[in-house]
């Protein structure tokens, strides 16, 4: 909510996702509801519509893609958010990666959605690094340099929630991603998404 509050009327926010299509609509008309109990309860909702209020929409472009394919037009994207989107859905992160970096230039943020804290996306795939190092994917995703990775989590085990995401904003001009090769996939976590194995090979 800061980064969308903070953007200006030349900036946009970009939503990949398979979610948020009239999501302006909803902001302007103050046509949400925050009285989930799945992640937030009592004194979180109360603050979460406080903070969404303070969002106007009419003050910069929101743009909703199901696929992120269409970013290699776009440049300098103020905020951009993946919830459910091409990254957790592909095969090929470093691809979804480097066209999210070059959409956000060297003053966006964005922000990818990981998947469950334990048995998610980002924290069962793999990545075998060119240097010999097992990381988990969020944890290669930290690892590269000119990438200022935070990584955040939310929610309750006991209300189904646990999810983590991580911030992602450039630090240097130049940002190379090394490519990652799929290696293949398997169901040894208890999440719904497949531990997926990845060989890093050479920068892209």
């Amino acid at each position: 909510m800061s980064a969308v509050k903070g953007l200006k009327p030349t900036q946009s926010w970009v939503n990949v996702s398979a979610y948020g299509a009239n999501l302006a609509n909803d902001l302007a008309n103050k046509s949400y509801d925050a009285s989930s109990d799945k992640v937030f309860f009592g004194i979180s909702q109360k603050w979460i519509r406080f903070r969404v209020n303070a969002v106007k929409p009419e003050k910069f472009q929101y743009t909703h893609f199901h696929s992120g394919l269409a970013l290699d037009r776009m440049k300098n994207v103020g905020v951009l958010t993946d919830f459910n989107g091409d990254f957790v859905s592909s095969l090929r992160p470093d691809d979804v990666l480097k066209r999210y970096v070059r959409a956000i230039g060297d003053s966006g943020t964005a922000f990818i959605y990981l998947g469950r804290e334990y048995t998610g996306f980002g924290a069962s795939s793999d990545v075998l690094t060119a240097s010999g190092k097992r990381l988990s994917l969020r944890q290669w995703l930290k690892s590269i340099p000119g990438l200022d990775v935070q990584l955040f989590r939310g929610g309750y085990a006991y209300t189904g929630g646990q999810w983590t995401f991580v911030r992602i904003r450039k630090t240097r001009p130049i940002v190379e991603i090394p490519e990652l090769r799929f290696l293949g996939a398997d169901r040894r976590t208890d999440g719904d998404v497949p531990s997926i194995a990845f060989q890093e090979e050479k920068p892209i």
